[in-house]
Order: structure tokens, then sequence, then C-alpha cells
């Protein structure tokens, strides 16, 4: 039996340890902005929370800002590192990680930028700072993607067995944070809007902390052979006629033999042909090469002594090239064991 360890095990296990500390930050991220605007809103004596919007509490004139600072900066912070191993992990697609890096951003200037007074409720007072605007800018655009992101998510996850199960509360999540925030921008309860804010930015927190503990529970973190090495396999029945034909006629560099194995470099992959007892010629492909002209690769190749198939029914040129109805170019030829091989010029190449 033939084995083969050649696979790149350490960035496997980097791609899975980063996976993890960046899902860890999914969750560390909103409980510790949850922690800091908690202790912020504790330390303004006078104030009560329900009067003080979150923004507020890193302003000048706030007690303790750089509590809130903080707390804006680490949630930023951790959710781009969350955003970044959500992108890799299988079956997010690619808009809802990015909404939750764009957030994460927008949290991080929230926090390098702050507003001027703790409890200004919005711009145009006089005086006015350029860092007030830019906070202003910044929070509305990490609400938006805040909002925008889970919802994208749970969109994405319904169709994904390993995400289906949090589809639903991502969405409910989120969609109950939207109306909260909507609540809290019509000032409709007016004495209760930092509560009201506070409820929405909790809801779509918890959004990304469940999705975060999803890819912990779930071990989704990375594919768990993104980082390895594809190996190639093909069976025969004679090595020594193997060599001759994929080294010296297709001229493929051998990088192995053994007993066990013909080991050959095939652009970067690794192609094993291994020795059977027994082999039936097989009617399909099970390899092939992705060539720039194929034209002129079946030339060199017929020049070779390889003979290219013809099959009844399909309509081949004269080098013996069928053309897709896409526009794609394929040639097949065998192997001295009968193995159908082929050569492709994909119609975008």
């Amino acid at each position: 039996m033939d084995t083969c360890w050649d696979v790149s095990s350490g960035g496997v296990r980097r791609a899975v340890r980063l996976g993890r500390l960046g899902a860890w930050g999914g969750i560390a991220g909103p409980l510790l902005f949850t922690a800091a605007w908690a202790a912020g809103s504790l330390r303004q004596a006078g104030h009560p929370a329900t009067a003080v919007q979150l923004s507020g509490l890193g302003a000048e004139d706030a007690r303790d800002p750089q509590i809130m600072i903080a707390g804006f900066v680490v949630l930023g912070v951790c959710s781009i590192g969350f955003g970044a191993a959500l992108r890799r992990a299988p079956g997010t697609g690619t808009a809802g990680p990015w909404l939750v890096m764009a957030g994460g951003v927008a949290a991080v200037a929230a926090g390098a930028f702050r507003r001027d007074r703790m409890l200004l409720s919005g711009p145009g007072f006089d005086g006015e700072s350029w860092h007030n605007q830019v906070h202003d800018v910044v929070s509305g655009v990490a609400y938006a993607a805040m909002l925008a992101a889970p919802l994208v998510l749970a969109w994405r996850f319904r169709a994904e067995p390993r995400w289906a199960v949090i589809a639903r509360p991502v969405q409910v999540l989120a969609l109950a944070s939207a109306a909260a925030l909507a609540v809290f921008a019509s000032d409709a309860v007016e004495p209760w809007d930092g509560t009201v804010q506070r409820t929405s930015v909790t809801l779509a927190l918890a959004a990304e902390a469940l999705i975060a503990a999803r890819m912990l529970h779930g071990d989704i973190v990375a594919p768990v052979l993104a980082e390895a090495a594809f190996i190639g396999f093909v069976p025969v029945r004679d090595l020594a006629a193997a060599r001759a034909f994929y080294e010296g006629t297709l001229g493929l560099r051998v990088v192995g033999d053994t007993p066990f194995a013909l080991v050959l470099d095939a652009g970067g992959t690794m192609l094993r042909v291994t020795p059977v007892p027994e082999l039936a010629a097989r009617p399909f492909t099970v390899a092939g090469w992705k060539v720039p002209d194929i034209a002129s690769a079946v030339r060199a190749l017929a020049g070779r002594g390889v003979e290219f198939t013809r099959y009844d029914g399909m309509a081949q040129d004269d080098l013996g090239i069928w053309t897709a109805p896409g526009g794609d170019r394929v040639a097949w030829f065998s192997d001295p064991d009968g193995n159908t091989l082929s050569l492709t010029t994909f119609a975008a190449t």
C-alpha cells in the first residue's frame, strides 16, 4: 500500500490556531465592550445611564473616558480579527466577513476620534470639532456594518449544514437590534434613549458572539485541508514503463522512485504513480494538465509518439481536440496502462 505524509501540517495547524484565535476575538470583543460601557456608565456621577449615550462615555468631559475609548478599540481590533477568521471559514461567503471587518475598523476609528461632550445628542452645535464629526460618521458606519453583517451571514447560513443551526437566531438578533436602533433614532422613548441604544448594540454584538461560538463549538475555524498540498495518484502495473512514459515522454521531473511509488513533480503538484497487481482500462479521465496552447502541446506530444484518442460522436478536429460549448478545448490520450489523461485549454486562458 502506498503511504505518504507529505502534507503541510504546520500550515494547517497554523491556520487552525489563527482561526480559533479570531473566533475567540468574536466573543471577547463584545464582552469587553459591554464591560467597558457598563463600567463607564457607573463612573459618571450625577448622570444616569439612560441619559448618556455610549459615545458620550468617551467624550472629553466624561469621567475616565479612557475606559470607553479602550472598549471601542478592543471591540474593533477583535472584530477585524474575527472577520478575517470568518473569511477563511467554509460557508461564510465574502460579504459577511468583510462587513464584520469594516465594522471593526469603524469601531477603532470611533475610539480614536471621540466626541467633544458627554451629553451631546447630535452634530451641529457651536464649536463642534472635526474629530467629533468624524466620530459621528464612523459610528454610523459601525452601526450599519454591525446590523448588515449578521443579516447577510444569516441568509448565507441557511443553506450551509454546518451553520444552519444558528441562521435563525442570528437573524432574529440582528432584526431585534435594528428595531431597537430605529426606536432610538426616532426619539420615541427619549428619556430612555441610552438604554435603548445599549440594547440595540448588545443584540448586534450577541449575534457576532453567537457566530464566533459556533465556529469554536463546531470546529469551523478553517477547512481542514485548505493549507494541505494536494497529491494525485495514478495506478499502473509496470513502474519501469510508467517512468519511461511520464518522465521520458511527458517530461515530468522524478523526485522519488521506490518499489511503492514513482513520485513526480507535476507543475508543483505531487503525482504518485503507484503499482497495483491488476488494472482494467478506465474510460474516464484520471489526471490532466491545463496548458496555455493546446494545439502546440498536442503537436509536441504527438511528435514524441503519443496517440490522441478519438471518440465516436464527438466533433474533434484534425489534432483530436474537442471544443466544448463554452469554448474550452480538450484532448485525451492514454498512458501505457490505459489510464486516460487529458490536456485542456480553458476559454478564459
